[in-house]
């Protein structure tokens, strides 16, 4: 066999590899959007018959209207709701029909039908001469008034020119009770960008504990209007308190994510570090998914950085007794929870419980046993 030929056959193999790589890497992106999707649906069907409950049941206020945009998967085009208590428009859509016989158990159905999984909720009600009711979607949202009916709700679509600009992705309760974190957008184009962006830091939010155990203590919300928030992008991220303020509170809050959207490019020729601020974090988009949640670990949990940093925590008035997760040898601070005593807490003297961790690396998805403790004890606050 010649050198050619033997290139040629090595060139060929290489080729086959390649391609044997691209459709397994197709595939598993394929598993994880379906998979994202299906879940992004569910948050929905619980975010929609959570308030469906909560204005159902209202004292006294029988007929009483409330307005609610709630987020939706990217790509549904609409979605249609069901009221099987009452006789549904069988000329309304032919399609939808098929969909109605074929899930019986089901009363909610999001357009293109066979793309996404229909649902269920209880407390829904529609007006007889509304049935069903097929909300065309905006930018990843519908926008509903929920008018009480003692025993349910009665759902109608609110006029399209009526906006809507606290959208709610997943709602568990009362404000009250609940932990309300609500995302600003900044420097971002497309509000469907954006609703994509926020459902992927949720999705991996949501993967990890203890925030995956008790994620019924949670209510997450977005707005999706982008005024200028005055960032000043430079190896931080900093912005005007007072215009951040001022936008979130257009929802329920008690934290505040600011994603900052930022090319890939730009990040690699000069990387910005996101950071958290008392109950505000404001978050580079271009970095792993994970710095929303190492963020929260500050803000939340009040846990430190578990990697060194001579240069920026020499240079402040640092004290480990303050922090859960920073001790000095023997690390008598954890000693119950774990043996762990890593070298390496913020500065070089002190120690961590965990050889790796979120607080740590982004590239680690999980806090450790130590961490989680300081995590659950602010989360029994909330019910």
């Amino acid at each position: 066999m010649s050198k050619a030929q033997s290139r040629q056959i090595v060139y060929l193999i290489m080729v086959v590899f390649a391609l044997v790589i691209l459709l397994f890497g197709y595939e598993a992106v394929q598993k994880i959007t379906a998979f994202n999707r299906e879940r992004e649906i569910k948050n929905f069907g619980i975010t929609l018959e959570n308030n469906l409950k909560r204005y159902s049941t209202m004292p006294y206020s029988y007929g009483s209207v409330n307005e609610k945009a709630f987020s939706l998967p990217g790509g549904v085009e609409s979605i249609c709701f069901v009221d099987r208590s009452k006789e549904i428009n069988r000329f309304a859509d032919n399609e939808l029909n098929v969909q109605v016989n074929n899930f019986p158990d089901e009363n909610i159905f999001l357009k293109p039908f066979g793309e996404f999984i229909p649902i269920n909720v209880k407390y829904l009600e529609l007006s007889e001469g509304n049935n069903p009711l097929c909300v065309k979607a905006v930018n990843s949202k519908i926008s509903l008034a929920l008018t009480t009916k003692g025993s349910a709700a009665e759902i109608t679509a609110l006029n399209e020119s009526k906006e809507v600009d606290c959208v709610s992705i997943i709602y568990n309760g009362k404000e009250e009770s609940k932990i309300d974190i609500v995302f600003l957008g900044y420097a971002y184009e497309k509000a469907d960008d954006f609703s994509n962006d926020v459902n992927g830091y949720i999705n991996i939010f949501l993967e990890t504990e203890p925030f995956k155990r008790s994620s019924n203590r949670i209510n997450f919300y977005r707005i999706d209007k982008f005024p200028d928030l005055k960032c000043d992008i430079k190896d931080w991220i900093q912005c005007d308190d007072f215009a951040v303020k001022k936008l979130a509170s257009e929802c329920p809050n008690d934290y505040i994510f600011v994603l900052v959207d930022r090319s890939r490019i730009a990040e690699m020729i000069r990387p910005v570090r996101s950071a958290a601020i008392g109950n505000t974090a404001k978050i580079n988009a271009a970095e792993r998914k994970t710095v929303l949640v190492h963020e929260f670990g500050h803000s939340f949990g009040g846990l430190a950085d578990e990697y060194v940093d001579e240069d920026y925590y020499g240079a402040t008035e640092f004290n480990a007794k303050t922090y859960p997760n920073c001790d000095t040898a023997p690390c008598s601070k954890w000693s119950l929870m774990t043996k762990g005593c890593y070298g390496g807490c913020s500065l070089g003297v002190y120690n961590r419980p965990t050889e790796n961790s979120i607080m740590r690396s982004l590239r680690a998805d999980y806090f450790g046993v130590v961490n989680e403790h300081a995590i659950e004890g602010m989360l029994d606050y909330y019910k």
